[in-house]
């Protein structure tokens, strides 16, 4: 198929994590840890086809929608430093031709005892949608589901989070509750409950809790 509109972009989405930058690192590198947690969506479940964590290696990941194949991913790494940095490509494709593709450069920045997340994502859509915009709500889901599954697996049975009033409706689509509503340094905020039956438990040790807006914590709202 000859597509006729190209669409370039660039984001850069920053998290805070509570983990340190090599229990972080390694949440990237196990793909059976990615399959749990990486999911740009619930209506989508991941199949790792192939996985090669290591420079010029290749990951094959399918997306499947209701059990039927609904695109293909394939990334090569192009530049790994050990708790410090991943740089990689994707080919995104559909079932009936290429979409496009992304460079993503991730840093894993020391921040006291936790790590700085900075994820760079450089988008060229060939078939001219919004692909960059389409990577960047992927991510966001994929890293609220990081979270919440890393605290479920250490028990926690309530999980909160204060959040930007205009991120309201993403957790909510996510199966977030809406508490109340809150003013933060002149801005408009609210405080959410996840529902924990939405987000099975992602185990191993080497998950790192992601903070999520300005607060994610199992104990009872203030």
């Amino acid at each position: 198929m000859t597509h006729h509109t190209v669409q370039h972009g660039t984001a850069t989405m920053e998290k805070g994590l509570s983990a340190s930058p090599a229990r972080v690192f390694a949440a990237w590198a196990d793909p059976e840890q990615r399959k749990v947690w990486g999911s740009p969506s619930d209506e989508i479940d991941m199949r790792i086809d192939a996985a090669d964590f290591s420079v010029g290696g290749e990951d094959v990941t399918t997306c499947l929608a209701g059990g039927e194949a609904v695109a293909v991913v394939r990334g090569r790494y192009h530049d790994i430093v050990p708790d410090k940095r991943i740089v990689y490509t994707e080919i995104i494709a559909s079932m009936e031709a290429t979409e496009g593709a992304c460079l993503v450069s991730v840093e894993f920045l020391p921040d006291g005892e936790g790590t700085r997340l900075v994820i760079t994502l450089q988008t060229v859509a060939l078939d001219g949608s919004a692909l960059l915009e389409e990577a960047q709500a992927g991510w966001g889901s994929a890293l609220i589901r990081l979270a919440v599954g890393s605290a479920h697996a250490r028990g926690c049975n309530a999980f909160f989070a204060t959040v930007q009033a205009a991120n309201q409706a993403l957790f909510e689509s996510l199966h977030w509750r809406t508490l109340r509503s809150l003013d933060l340094h002149g801005r408009p905020h609210v405080l959410m409950r996840a529902d924990l039956a939405h987000y099975p438990p992602v185990h191993g040790g080497t998950l790192p809790l992601v903070a999520v807006g300005r607060r994610a914590s199992c104990p009872s709202p203030p």
